[in-house]
């Protein structure tokens, strides 16, 4: 497998390089993508000479078990701080991510209270997209709006499988964006 940029190093606080052969992540990244489903929980990545944290950055970031070890004190330490980092990052990442589908929720919601059904549609809806990445990077409003609109149809998303949900929603997403959408629904927060 040919990595189409070299991989830089990890420097340390006064810029020496922490580990002399650096390993790009992306291969230990493609591997847990093909194999984690088939393994399930058991799945555990063992890594060897981890000072420059390939393989536990990975396992840290898709939540995968991992047993890594790391014979340099010097490396191990700086090991050790890398992973202190990205857990902090994450933690702050997952946290923001509650935030804004918390505030999609309130929203949706606060419009479709007289309505039991619909209101349980947009609790469902919610639920089921934030599962899904594929909506990283999408804004709020045509969120918001794609809930709402989804919540509103005749079709119960309920009875549409996770897969196909998502699908549709994205396919309102395109929708929306090769339309005039001035006229749509705002939201601030």
């Amino acid at each position: 497998m040919t990595v189409p940029n070299a991989t830089k190093s990890y420097h340390d606080a006064e810029g020496k390089s922490v580990n002399d052969c650096p390993q790009d992540p992306m291969i230990v990244d493609r591997f847990v993508h093909m194999f984690r489903h088939f393994f399930g929980q058991k799945f555990t990545i063992f890594s060897s000479g981890e000072g420059g944290g390939w393989a536990s950055l990975v396992a840290l970031r898709t939540g995968s078990n991992a047993v890594v070890t790391e014979s340099n004190s010097y490396s191990y330490y700086y090991l050790t701080q890398r992973l202190i980092k990205e857990a902090g990052l994450l933690i702050l990442s997952e946290s923001n991510k509650k935030k804004f589908w918390q505030k999609i929720h309130d929203y949706c919601s606060s419009h479709a209270k007289e309505n039991k059904e619909q209101l349980e549609r947009v609790e469902y809806l919610v639920q089921k997209l934030n599962a899904s990445s594929s909506f990283n990077g999408i804004g709020q409003n045509i969120i918001t709006q794609i809930i709402q609109i989804m919540a509103a149809e005749q079709i119960d998303p309920r009875e549409i499988e996770d897969n196909s949900l998502v699908a549709e929603a994205l396919r309102h997403i395109e929708q929306l964006k090769g339309s005039d959408c001035s006229g749509g629904t705002s939201f601030s927060g």
